[in-house]
């Protein structure tokens, strides 16, 4: 009887846009294929990853430039990653995080990533000859070992001498991670933050393992290249037991998408007149304040790019939005197109992370709650917790990969602030939340 065939993996490697990337993405792709070839005999080859996600963690400014009529944030140029054409081809996309360090960027790395188990590979280690097939022994012993019960599996480094962090070269079981919702991205040392995430596994009921592939890493860690580095990310921090508080942390802000989520999609709406506000969100919006959650408004306006709407138009209608439902603590726009490569455009992390900026709230204590896949994709590069409303616009793709689901506002907030909101008769709330995968 032939052996099961290897699940599906993810590859994610974080990276400062080091000029090594891709060289790295070249060696990995070498060594997959040999891998695959010498492992046919056996019947139970190494699939290819289903995708490779790069995770940018360079830093963008947050403040706005003064000569500038609608603010914009200072973004490194895209980096350049090869492999994305051809029929069949492994398909490749970049997450911009900001530069919020490892942590986020791990976190951020395999919350995009769509397949069970994601490899988390940084961009200073370099796989060892037989990475792959070590790769597909580690595979095959976490998804089958301790009763179906391994998280994740740590690679070693290939000399004694390599500067490597934990988390360099990991293999992760998805679910596992969402249910302790990954690293804890206050720790800023990053041995602390490993053994935190392996504890928190171990209470859940999930074990780590060593796994059997080796990666080589430089004696002294490389500088990074490009405009924006992580020169901004918090100093690195150890904290003692009596600091240490449940992760995540409760929300502390709530960001909504303007059109589509609190008033009904007016496409390039300039006109004040125009706005009708969703049923139920000045209630909504009302319990938040009441409850001492800041609220926002995250918008990207793509009609100031085209030519369609001017920023005095975008202002007036938000000013029209707060005077219907009550005032927000900050409200953040995009007027760019997607050509412009910004990084306040969502899915981009950027209008979430200067929202939590203004109102001086950390990302990862913030929410997002929209009704399309960018507005999802955005908290999670930025860190922040998410539930999609869909409409009629909403792809059914983005439906079945979010996070979380719900009917309506109200259902979104219960869920995201416990409480707030009074339960409706039957003590469920209207719509309350389901997954992305019962909501399919």
């Amino acid at each position: 009887m032939s052996a099961a065939p290897l699940p599906p993996w993810s590859l994610v490697l974080t990276s400062l846009g080091r000029p090594r990337l891709a060289g790295l993405l070249d060696v990995l792709t070498l060594d997959l294929a040999q891998a695959t070839r010498a492992a046919r005999a056996s019947g139970r080859p190494l699939p290819a990853p289903v995708e490779v996600v790069v995770v940018d963690d360079r830093s963008v400014a947050l403040d706005p430039r003064p000569d500038d009529d609608a603010p914009v944030l200072r973004d490194p140029a895209p980096l350049e990653v090869a492999g994305t054409n051809g029929p069949g081809a492994t398909p490749v996309r970049v997450v911009r995080t900001g530069g919020r360090g490892p942590a986020a960027a791990r976190n951020a790395g395999w919350r995009s990533a769509s397949a069970p188990w994601v490899v988390l590979l940084d961009e200073l280690r370099e796989p060892a000859p037989g990475w792959a097939a070590a790769l597909a022994e580690d595979l095959a012993a976490a998804a089958t070992g301790a009763g179906g019960r391994t998280a994740l599996s740590g690679g070693a480094a290939e000399a004694p001498t390599d500067a490597a962090a934990p988390g360099d070269d990991l293999l992760v079981r998805r679910d596992a991670l969402a249910e302790v919702w990954g690293w804890d991205e206050r720790i800023g040392d990053a041995e602390q933050a490993h053994d935190d995430l392996v504890a928190r596994l171990g209470a859940a009921g999930w074990d780590a393992v060593p796994g059997t592939r080796r990666a080589a890493g430089p004696t002294a860690p490389e500088q990074p290249t490009g405009t924006g580095t992580r020169t901004d990310a918090p100093a690195p921090t150890r904290r003692t037991d009596a600091d240490l508080t449940s992760w995540p942390p409760p929300v502390q802000a709530v960001l909504f998408d303007r059109d589509g989520t609190l008033v009904h999609d007016v496409p390039y709406n300039g006109d004040p007149d125009q706005v009708r506000v969703i049923a139920g969100a000045h209630e909504v919006l009302d319990a938040l304040r009441e409850a001492g959650v800041a609220v926002g408004i995250v918008s990207n306006q793509s009609g100031i790019a085209r030519g369609l709407l001017s920023v005095a138009d975008v202002a007036a209608v938000n000013a029209r939005v707060a005077a219907e439902v009550g005032p927000f603590g900050t409200v953040q726009v995009c007027p760019h197109g997607t050509g412009d490569h910004c990084a306040c455009r969502k899915p981009g992390p950027g209008l979430v992370l200067r929202a939590a900026h203004a109102l001086g709230v950390p990302p990862y204590a913030c929410a997002v709650v929209g009704d399309i896949g960018a507005d999802v994709g955005a908290a999670v590069a930025a860190g922040a917790r998410t539930v999609l409303v869909p409409t009629a616009v909403t792809r059914s793709r983005e439906v079945a990969t979010a996070p979380v689901v719900a009917v309506d506002l109200r259902a979104a907030v219960a869920h995201l602030v416990p409480g707030v909101l009074d339960p409706l008769p039957g003590g469920v709330p209207d719509g309350a939340p389901r997954t992305a995968g019962d909501a399919a």
